[in-house]
């Protein structure tokens, strides 16, 4: 068996640690792979696979500056005494600490970075600037997650045989081909951040609800912005409309229950929720920001894609979904029409190539 290593920063709920475990649950079924994965703290050790073996390094005890001077003694302490066939560093702010660590200790070991932003996220010149471009010049290869992402790797490095654009595993396979069309309810999954945009999803709440107040906008995430957009919904006198529902142990049923999904995201890597909405027959409405919705959403087809952070416009679709029942079916029946290349199959054969 080959001996696979994760490298990621906190296990616990994110959308890196979830779309992670994915890919570690169906790399498992191959019966192919040793997998470990390596942490620098563990928040909750259940979202990743039992069947695993978890490293943790312990570091995020540490201040933010403190941390990342420990850092590289610890990875060089662990390489040390661990050796595989291949690292898997899962983000890019960690890959100068891993890189230095393993030009060190991991000489026959194939390094792997997988962007779980996009290649323009983050400050120039800091650690995420440079190890995207690290990455690309001394590992083997870089794995991306959407088409306009790939044309920004491709652009910096020509090497199409390093960069390689692979989706992300939905977590969800597609269950029955209902759609409750019936339904008064919007749907939204994200954690409670600023890059998720949800100061603009108040703003076009208000909008929907003066000339829809028998509709409900429920949310699902938890995340530190919590208090402040509970403030926000306070003042434009939302509460009865937009609904912070906090985790759910049930999203399958959060989906079913709902009309359409929609995303106001500042940014993303590639967002994984859209898929999971499409596998409830969702129609989708999102902002066209630099990487993923338009990857998943065909404008007019399967959903709306909207010129981003245009709020009216926003509202304005919004309206017609709801407004027009009819539509929302026609959408609904185009939602699973998606691509090969987001089938779990076809996924995990493309790491398959590369590992």
């Amino acid at each position: 068996m080959k001996k696979i290593i994760f490298a990621i920063d906190d296990i616990g709920i994110s959308g890196i640690v979830k779309v992670t475990n994915n890919l570690i649950e169906e790399l498992l079924k191959t019966n192919e792979y040793d997998i470990s994965v390596l942490c620098l703290s563990i928040s909750d050790r259940s979202k990743v696979s039992s069947n695993v073996t978890v490293y943790d390094l312990d570091i995020n005890k540490y201040g933010h500056r403190q941390r990342y001077i420990k850092l590289f003694s610890s990875l060089s302490a662990f390489f040390k005494n661990h050796q595989f066939d291949t690292l898997i560093i899962c983000g890019m702010e960690f890959v100068p600490f891993y890189f230095l660590a393993a030009k060190k200790y991991l000489f026959n070991t194939k390094l792997i970075a997988w962007e779980h932003r996009n290649f323009n996220a983050g400050p120039l010149f800091r650690l995420e600037w440079f190890g995207k471009r690290i990455a690309c010049r001394f590992f083997h290869h870089v794995v991306c997650l959407t088409n306009k992402d790939y044309g920004h790797y491709i652009d910096y490095d020509p090497d199409k045989e390093k960069i390689k654009r692979i989706y992300n595993i939905s977590q969800y396979h597609v269950l029955d081909s209902s759609y409750n069309s019936e339904s008064n309810q919007i749907i939204t999954v994200g954690f409670l951040d600023y890059i998720k945009g949800y100061d603009m999803l108040v703003k076009v709440a208000n909008i929907v609800y003066s000339k829809h107040k028998d509709w409900i906008w429920n949310i699902y995430g938890k995340g530190k912005e919590k208090e402040s957009i509970e403030g926000l919904i306070k003042d434009y006198g939302l509460q009865n409309f937009v609904i912070l529902k906090g985790f759910c142990d049930d999203m399958p049923s959060a989906y079913k229950n709902s009309s359409f999904y929609v995303m106001t995201s500042r940014s993303e890597g590639f967002p994984s929720v859209l898929l999971e909405a499409q596998r409830f027959h969702l129609p989708i409405i999102s902002f066209d920001i630099e990487c993923g919705p338009s990857d998943v959403i065909e404008n007019d087809v399967n959903g709306f894609l909207i010129k981003p952070f245009d709020i009216d416009k926003m509202a304005e679709k919004i309206l017609k979904l709801i407004e027009e029942p009819q539509k929302r079916i026609n959408l609904s029946s185009n939602s699973l029409k998606y691509h090969q290349e987001f089938k779990t199959d076809y996924i995990i054969k493309q790491w398959e190539t590369i590992l």
